[in-house]
């Protein structure tokens, strides 16, 4: 047997161990961001506290020393604060004044910077020059050397909306200078008039708010890397020992088996020890024990029943041999006229039937019909009708087929048909519809339904009286007869193909007959049924009142030559050169496209006569052209041009028809009067 690629352990605790994984570092990252609340929370208000307490207690002298300090920013504006040693020193010198005066001096020997702790990383007293967007620096508490310039004069870029209010607090800023992360808190003097007054604002790093949650986080992680690394050790070492070892030896137990019952040596191989295992491994170990006893005798009911298989396969293909057998092979022309059928079982045997054959000197018979059911009881009961049918026509003696086929049917089954009689001598047809689908007549060149009286079908009334018709028949004319697997087959969607379809795809093609015909029809239900299952046989029957001939050829030149000595052997008979000329020069014309343009490996002309007309179909597996429609105008090395038009012009009922991968291209030449 094949074995695993990846260890059952590995399948079993992956997904476990993802999940716990996923849980612990959402709980993670819930608490974190948590505790980054609660510690931002708590600075903010450490900040509201101090800085309060802070402004209460800030000397009288500060807004002195303030003023002192404006007094100077505002006598020596400049654009951005110096960057370099000499310009930086330049600019601090222009405050020493201010500096040394004693309002500053008092203001910074008492101011109370003992309230602060030591939390803040630096507190800066100072004023807001609106006009600049700047907070200008007074006092810091930090302040020192080049590398951290804020002493009295400089200035920072700080949000003008902080300002407009009396106090804000945990407002996140980038220091440029020291390019850091802060979190600065403020409050002003005046509440009437903050913009103008001066303000205390307090800077704390963000790591040193975030302290106690980075610490937080770091022992987490250890904690869950820790829990994590145990819980995946403990987890293995459980399952492989309380799990996979007693089935990789049910495993090993039930490879045995299987090669035994290869070679044919059922053996009994299944046990644990029930001691060590007395959970759920024991009832699988003792289901496995039981199993061999039913696969010993199952192993055997599947040869007897593949045996039988074998032989009823065997039998039915032998059936469906037989049973097509029973119809006819091949087209019959004779006495002038011409049939031609087919059979599509949806099984390997069906109820669907048809045949037809010479009975005398002037008379043919024909039928097609439709068992009910499916399968063997309507395949056998097929085969009694068709015998008896087959005995009975020639005098078209439908009570006595009925009466036949009603005695001893245990089954209750029964036939739909159409029985036809043909008298070639007077050009008659005698006919009984019995309960099928309706026929189609194809008259001067267009297919209608035939006018059938309405009848029982075969099979379910003893002496019933059948009602037959009669009618006379011309040269050209034709049926079109089919089973209702034909206008029954069904899209994915459930609709019907439909007797309307099946009227409008003749008379698309009026002059096609036999397979031709049955080629065009294939192909448009084909289409309609979009790749859905036949769900029920089809028989098609065409019956033509013309002679027919059929000349094969090659899309050569040479097989030009042959087709014409074929037309003239075939019609000199019967035809003058007012017909032989004209169809003559139509059929170089179109055979000539096919030889010059179509790239076709095969072609083949199809003629069927009466007195007056000929009818021709010529074939081909080239691209697809239609004439009817090709322009008139003559391209280079492409068909169509004069020659097509003045084909059209001696030729009628012109039609093209593209189906199963062959062009069809039908016409007649009449005879003149």
């Amino acid at each position: 047997m094949k074995k695993r690629k990846i260890s059952l352990s590995i399948t079993i605790l992956l997904p476990v161990l993802l999940g716990v994984l996923a849980t612990q570092t959402a709980a993670l990252l819930a608490s974190y961001y948590s505790i980054r609340k609660a510690d931002f929370d708590d600075a903010v208000a450490v900040d509201q506290t101090q800085l309060v307490a802070t402004l209460w207690s800030m000397p009288s002298t500060t807004a002195a020393a303030c003023n002192d300090i404006k007094a100077v920013y505002e006598a020596h504006p400049i654009d951005a604060m110096p960057t370099d040693r000499e310009g930086l020193n330049a600019y601090r010198s222009l405050y020493n004044d201010a500096i040394n005066g004693a309002n500053y001096q008092d203001f910074s020997t008492n101011f109370p910077s003992g309230l602060l702790g030591d939390y803040a990383d630096y507190l800066s007293v100072g004023f807001f020059d609106a006009a600049r967007n700047r907070f200008v620096t007074v006092l810091n508490h930090a302040s020192g050397s080049i590398y951290n310039p804020s002493f009295p004069g400089s200035f920072d870029t700080l949000v003008i909306e902080n300002m407009k209010g009396a106090s804000f607090y945990g407002q996140t800023w980038h220091d440029e200078v020291r390019n850091t992360d802060y979190m600065i808190s403020g409050t002003a003097k005046s509440i009437q008039d903050p913009m103008g007054s001066w303000w205390i604002i307090r800077h704390t790093s963000l790591a040193t708010v975030y302290n106690e949650s980075q610490d937080f986080m770091s022992s987490f992680i250890w904690v869950t890397v820790a829990t994590f690394s145990a819980m995946v050790v403990f987890s293995f070492l459980g399952i492989h020992f309380g799990l996979l070892r007693p089935i990789r030896r049910l495993s090993k137990t039930s490879d045995a088996y299987v090669q035994a019952m290869e070679g044919g040596h059922l053996t009994d191989s299944f046990k644990l020890d029930p001691k060590r295992h007395t959970n759920e491994l024991t009832t699988l170990n003792d289901s496995l024990y039981y199993m061999q006893g039913a696969m010993k005798e199952y192993a055997s009911e599947v040869a007897g029943a593949a045996a039988r298989e074998q032989k009823r396969a065997a039998d039915m293909a032998l059936a469906e041999k037989i049973q097509g057998s029973m119809v006819p092979q091949s087209s019959l022309i004779d006495q002038g006229v011409s049939f031609f059928g087919k059979m599509h079982p949806a099984r390997e045997v069906g109820g669907d039937f048809f045949s037809y054959f010479r009975i005398d000197g002037h008379h043919m018979g024909f039928y097609i019909a439709d068992v009910s059911g499916k399968g063997i009881p309507a395949a056998l009961f097929m085969a009694r009708a068709a015998s008896v049918a087959r005995l009975l026509l020639g005098g078209l003696d439908i009570e006595a087929i009925n009466n036949t086929l009603a005695q001893e049917n245990t089954e209750d089954l029964f036939v739909t048909g159409f029985f036809g009689l043909v008298d070639t001598e007077k050009k008659e047809l005698h006919y009984v519809n019995c309960g099928h689908e309706p026929v189609y007549l194809r008259h001067q060149g267009v297919y209608t339904e035939l006018e059938e009286a309405p009848n029982l079908p075969l099979g379910c009334l003893e002496d019933f009286a059948f009602k037959k018709q009669s009618i006379a028949l011309e040269e050209g004319d034709a049926l079109f007869l089919y089973t209702d697997g034909l206008s029954e087959a069904m899209n994915p969607q459930g609709e019907l193909f439909g007797k309307e379809a099946i009227l409008s795809t003749l008379n698309e093609n009026p002059l096609l007959s036999g397979e031709d015909l049955f080629a065009a029809m294939d192909e448009k239900v084909a289409a309609f049924v979009n790749g859905a299952e036949q769900s029920d046989d089809t028989c098609l029957l065409h019956f033509e009142m013309a002679s027919q001939a059929v000349c094969p050829f090659e899309p050569t030149m040479e097989g030009l030559a042959k087709m014409t000595d074929f037309v003239e052997e075939t019609l000199s008979p019967h035809f003058d050169l007012s017909v032989i000329a004209p169809l003559n020069v139509v059929l170089d014309e179109f055979a000539s496209n096919v030889v010059k343009f179509s790239g076709a490996t095969k072609a083949c002309l199809h003629l069927s006569y009466g007195k007056k007309e000929v009818r021709v179909i010529l074939s081909d597996d080239g691209v697809p052209f239609d004439p009817v429609t090709a322009k008139i105008e003559k391209q280079e090395d492409q068909p169509g041009g004069l020659g097509i038009l003045l084909a059209t012009h001696m030729s009628s009922a012109l039609r093209y028809t593209r189906a199963e991968g062959k062009n069809f291209l039908s016409f007649s030449i009449s005879k003149k009067d």
